[in-house]
């Protein structure tokens, strides 16, 4: 009895683990890099790789649109809904400064939330209408409705804030170092708002609690992404030579199981920053030379 159990549990397993079962790689008129998903699983957003400008491709058309062409706006853009954010960045006698900018994807109405200023993070974006940024040490928090600036709202989320953790909840702020000091990238709260996904520069990529208490360790995970559900992290593993890939390979962690699952296995192909559809059925990454890569997941 317990031979059969065993044998009926890792058939489960085997059905449960995400596979590719089709890719295709996504004409555009230009270098795409860096794309995600957009309000549905029709539209791929992405930039170049200076992070000049935003495009929009359409897969049930095949149309390409240009949202902007603004400096540094394909730099951690954030959408939600029908409504994109992002910093645009010029520079003048060496210094560079920065704009927020809010577009309406319906009506492309655009507005500058903060302009010209110095040390201004990229923002975040809830429930379509707060955006979330940093000049210098000021947290800056916008209804952009009703055009007003807030002191805090009723919201937990986290920004990376002189390469640390900075957890808001309910307006109040915490500096969280889950693993001491180091330098905290790729951060992101789960979607029930109750994890907190980050890598630490010398250590690794870790799950946490908002008490900072590790959960998970995931070790090499670049770029890591919470599934829509919040059960896995996708990611990608890259090599260099100091100067340019020579392989990256796509992967992910089931937290249930607490299992490393390869997706791709390509030696001709260099597949970089994944992201999920809003569905978590198909991932989309970009290759080391600007393409596009759609993958069905089953």
């Amino acid at each position: 009895m317990k031979i059969i159990f065993t044998i009926i549990f890792v058939f489960a397993s085997l059905l449960a683990q995400l596979k590719v079962v089709n890719s295709r790689v996504i004409e555009t008129n230009i270098e795409a890099y860096y794309p995600i998903f957009g309000n549905n699983d029709d539209e791929i957003y992405f930039t170049t790789s200076q992070c000049i400008g935003i495009y929009k491709f359409n897969l049930s058309n095949n149309k390409f649109e240009t949202i902007t062409e603004d400096s540094g706006a394909g730099y951690e853009f954030r959408i939600s809904g029908d409504k994109i954010v992002y910093r645009k960045d010029n520079y003048s006698e060496g210094k560079k400064y920065s704009s927020i900018i809010f577009i309406d994807l319906n009506t492309r109405e655009q507005k500058i939330l903060s302009e010209n200023k110095r040390n201004m993070s990229t923002p975040e974006i809830i429930n379509k209408d707060y955006v979330i940024f940093n000049e210098g040490s000021n947290n800056k928090i916008m209804k952009v409705s009703q055009n007003r600036n807030l002191k805090s709202i009723a919201s937990t989320y986290v920004l990376n804030e002189d390469l640390k953790i900075a957890l808001y909840m309910n307006g109040k702020k915490r500096i969280l170092k889950p693993v001491g000091d180091d330098n905290y990238i790729w951060i992101s709260l789960s979607p029930d708002k109750t994890k907190i996904l980050f890598t630490a520069s010398s250590k690794g990529t870790f799950i946490c609690d908002l008490s900072g208490n590790i959960l998970y360790e995931l070790g090499k995970a670049q770029s890591p992404k919470w599934s829509p559900d919040g059960k896995k992290i996708l990611y990608m593993i890259q090599q260099d030579d100091g100067h340019q890939y020579t392989a990256s390979e796509l992967y992910y962690y089931d937290l249930k199981e607490k299992k490393h699952y390869q997706l791709t296995k390509t030696d001709n192909v260099i597949e970089l920053y994944p992201s999920w559809s809003k569905n978590g059925d198909k991932i989309v990454c970009n290759t080391a030379d600007g393409k596009i890569i759609l993958f069905e997941l089953q």
